[in-house]
């Protein structure tokens, strides 16, 4: 940046911008005050799935174009997941769609509330 006085005047000429990226998602998502028995079973299910992989959060965040906090929320119950982010979730794990919707058996969903 070069600055000229000119009559009592400051006259600013900027020569050259530099543009740094940021990396990553940013967003807000609401989250469930109370968990729901729905959200915390598929949440243990995912990090069971997580786990057995040896994956982290951040990596399947990454394999699913999510964001690691969103990830949180689900395994916790915070969240309950839209079909397009199981579909995505399956995909990065390598896992069948049905293997996250695995523990939801018709006895077991007598038995919620829903």
């Amino acid at each position: 940046m070069r600055s000229r006085k000119a009559g009592g005047e400051v006259t600013l000429t900027i020569v050259r911008w530099i543009v740094t990226p940021i990396y990553g998602q940013v967003s807000t998502m609401s989250r469930r005050k109370v968990r729901s028995i729905e959200g915390q079973r598929f949440g243990d299910a995912l990090r069971r799935l997580r786990k057995e992989r040896g994956m982290s959060q951040e990596r399947l965040s990454e394999a699913a174009n999510l964001t690691d906090d969103y990830i949180g929320f689900i395994e916790r119950g915070e969240n309950v997941p839209t079909l397009t982010v199981i579909l995505k979730l399956a995909k990065a794990l390598n896992v069948d769609a049905g293997d996250l919707l695995a523990e939801f058996t018709l006895p077991t969903l007598k038995r919620m509330k829903l």
